[in-house]
């Protein structure tokens, strides 16, 4: 039997339809058999449509068991755009974008994308109870704690303990279900071999940073494709030098060699969820997109300020210095300094929200690749374990200063207000 060609422009084609309905907008079924009829594909090009969906889906959830929250983001994404009216996936992706809420201290922007999610799953199935489920504890816990100032750093204390197990369940079930529901769609997902990555290092361009209030330092910047889907991705980090910044929202351009813009990306590195940065405070930065059109035409990219918002006094909060302590053999010539800007006791409905935020420098002169730390109160408190440096973050330079927020659940009972605050170094690695 003579097996059918891939039109791979046809194909193109069709993707770029489908991307172009918005994630909580999906299309009505006529709309989507209108798009089949008016760009009809052969079989082969159903099975190599199929084919990268899974790829994706596959990627997604591999990245998820990593706790690569971006990355499965992405990815997942990229399977709802391909599978449009399957309600599974898109509760699928809201998990996810929970999940990256509670890692981040129940981020706000994201728990609300997992809401917006999870409702447009619904409407394509009113009677989905994965997405009925979220939505109602979601309703429940703000509801009974809507009047709790701060709530932004309670509710993932509170919320985990209501959730933590319905999420491993509805993971465990969601592939079960997509399968299922892929039987039923006009076809199948097959398993797909995952091409090598081909990528290139471009330039960037931040003069636009150029006026002395910050400073940028690209630490890695390319182009490239993966199963016939382009991508860019730029690592780097970011230096405040005169003012208290609250959000800072940045916009990439990739440029042709005749200096065109062929795409235009908005990103938020910091939000008003993130800790105030100080002047000498450093925070690093991870962009990575699909991109629509070829990477091959990308010559260099620019960096800009699209949004920044700025306090304009000094925070009046009481400092702490923690006592610092190596659990670890410690490298040669290594050091770390460290203060607590902002001690908050919260009591919530059956425990006590302590959040803080830690800034830490290195004051020694290597970098520091990786860096996990024990915080502690006191031997009748649990400890919690943090790692602010990973291995995928940019490298932590010698005087550079970060900061990050502490989100920690203690017994109403204990006495949190005077305690000494005890850091151990756990790893240090330059």
């Amino acid at each position: 039997m003579k097996k059918e060609a891939v039109n791979s422009e046809n194909l193109r084609l069709y993707i770029r339809k489908l991307e172009e309905w918005p994630e909580d907008k999906p299309p009505n079924p006529a709309d989507f058999e209108l798009l089949q009829r008016k760009t009809p594909l052969t079989s082969a090009e159903k099975d190599r449509l199929d084919s990268l969906a899974e790829g994706h889906a596959r990627r997604a959830r591999a990245a998820l068991n990593t706790n690569a929250y971006n990355q499965a983001i992405i990815e997942m994404t990229k399977v709802v755009q391909f599978r449009p009216l399957d309600p599974a996936l898109r509760v699928e992706l809201a998990h996810i974008y929970l999940q990256r809420s509670l890692e981040r201290g129940y981020k706000r922007s994201d728990r609300q994308r997992a809401v917006k999610i999870a409702k447009t799953a619904l409407a394509l199935n009113p009677a989905d109870s994965r997405a009925k489920s979220l939505l109602q504890d979601y309703r429940r816990m703000n509801s009974s704690f809507s009047s709790i100032r701060n709530r932004k750093y309670i509710l993932p204390i509170l919320l985990l303990a209501g959730i933590i197990g319905a999420i491993t369940v509805w993971q465990r079930n969601l592939l079960d279900s997509s399968k299922t529901a892929a039987r039923n769609a006009p076809s199948t997902l097959p398993l797909e071999q995952v091409s090598p990555s081909e990528k290139r290092i471009v330039d960037v361009d931040t003069g636009s940073f150029n006026d002395g209030s910050w400073e940028v330092e690209i630490v890695r910047a390319e182009v490239g494709r993966r199963n016939d889907d382009s991508f860019v991705q730029i690592l780097g980090k970011l230096n405040v030098s005169t003012e208290y910044v609250e959000a800072m929202h940045l916009l990439a351009k990739g440029k042709d060699a005749s200096g065109d813009t062929l795409f235009t990306i908005p990103w938020t590195v910091f939000d008003n969820d993130s800790p105030v940065m100080f002047p000498g405070d450093s925070t690093a930065f991870i962009l990575f997109r699909w991109l629509v059109k070829p990477e091959t035409s990308v010559d260099k990219l620019e960096i800009a300020p699209l949004e920044i918002e700025l306090l304009q006094e000094k925070p009046n909060w009481d400092r702490k210095s923690p006592v610092l302590v190596w659990d670890t053999s410690r490298p040669e010539s290594v050091s770390v300094d460290a203060e607590i800007r902002r001690f908050e006791v919260i009591e919530a409905y059956d425990r006590q929200v302590l959040t803080m935020d830690l800034a830490l420098t290195n004051s020694g002169m290597p970098d520091i690749s990786r860096l996990s730390l024990n915080i502690s109160l006191g031997s009748d408190l649990p400890d919690f374990s943090y790692n602010p440096v990973r291995i995928e973050d940019p490298v932590m330079s010698g005087g550079e200063r970060r900061v990050w927020t502490m989100v920690m659940g203690f017994p109403l009972d204990a006495v949190l207000e005077n305690r000494d605050v005890t850091i151990r170094i756990i790893e240090a690695k330059s």
